[in-house]
């Protein structure tokens, strides 16, 4: 399923040329399950971009923004009360990716530990 900017430009068809998008999401900037939603803003050719909230999504973060700013296309990122609410209407998938990136984490330190500790005793062995 699209995400909702894909949506949006194909409402918008034409007319989204040099008008401004607002995203309560950072645009998506990867090949996943969906085409990159900060390419589709960049070949719609919109102007400017206002982004509710960054994308936590290691995949994602500051990289969609990042493109659209490579393209020309002028970024804001809201603060204050807008900002917290985007987040809101994000939460479950915000939270969702704050408990991956530390289950990753985790998983990344005891794989690190494990190998440190082969490498110990591997030393301790040919001595």
């Amino acid at each position: 399923m699209p995400h909702a900017e894909v949506y949006a430009l194909r409402g918008a068809g034409n007319n989204a040329e040099g008008a401004t998008a607002y995203v309560t999401l950072e645009p998506c900037n990867h090949y996943g399950r969906t085409p990159p939603c900060s390419r589709a803003l960049v070949e719609a050719k919109v102007a400017r971009v206002v982004v509710g909230v960054g994308d936590p999504n290691p995949l994602v973060a500051a990289e969609g923004i990042a493109t659209l700013e490579k393209a020309g296309i002028q970024v804001a990122i809201m603060d204050g009360p807008e900002r917290e609410a985007c987040y809101e209407l994000n939460r479950d998938f915000m939270e969702r990716m704050k408990l991956e990136a530390a289950q990753a984490a985790r998983a990344r330190a005891a794989k690190e530990a494990a190998r440190e500790a082969n490498e110990a005793a591997n030393k301790q062995a040919k001595q």
